[in-house]
C-alpha cells in the first residue's frame, strides 16, 4: 500500500503548491522571493524534521502488517484526523478569515513541498518493495 500513500501525499501536495503559484500574480516581486524563500526553507525543515520520520514508521507499519492491507489502512485513524484539521484551517485561512495570500504563499508553499517530498519517499520504496516480491 505504499503507492497509496504516495498518490494521498501526492494529490496533497500538488494541490497547495498549485495555490501558491496562483497567488504569485497577486504579489510583488519581492514578496515572490520572500515568500518562495521562507517557503523552500521551511518545507524541507519539515520534510526532514517530521514527515521524513513519520514516514519511515508507517513503511515499518506497513511491513509487519503483511502485504494484503485494505487501502483506508495505509494511515492511522489520528493521521486522518490531522489531514482534516488542517484542510479546516486552510479553509478558514483562505475562505473565511481572508488572510493575505502573501501570508499563506510560504506556508501553502512550504506544506507543499513537504507533501511532495514524501510523496517521493513513497514511490521510491514502493519501487524497491516491488522489485523484490517480483
Amino acid at each position: 500500500m505504499p503507492i497509496a500513500a504516495s498518490i494521498f501525499y501526492f494529490i496533497g501536495g500538488f494541490q497547495l503548491l498549485l495555490f501558491s503559484f496562483l497567488w504569485l500574480h497577486l504579489l510583488t516581486e519581492k514578496q515572490i522571493i520572500i515568500g518562495l524563500s521562507l517557503g523552500l526553507f521551511i518545507g524541507i525543515g519539515k520534510y526532514y524534521g517530521l514527515f521524513h520520520r513519520l514516514n519511515k514508521k508507517n513503511i515499518a507499519r506497513l511491513k509487519n502488517n503483511g502485504e494484503r492491507q485494505k487501502l483506508l489502512t495505509v494511515f492511522k485513524v489520528k493521521t486522518y484526523l490531522i489531514i482534516i484539521l488542517m484542510i479546516a484551517l486552510g479553509i478558514s485561512l483562505r475562505v473565511i478569515l481572508d488572510v493575505d495570500r502573501k501570508y499563506l504563499l510560504p506556508v501553502y508553499f512550504a506544506i507543499g513541498l513537504a507533501l511532495m517530498m514524501s510523496s517521493i519517499f513513497y514511490f521510491v520504496y514502493f519501487f524497491k518493495w516491488r522489485k523484490r516480491i517480483e
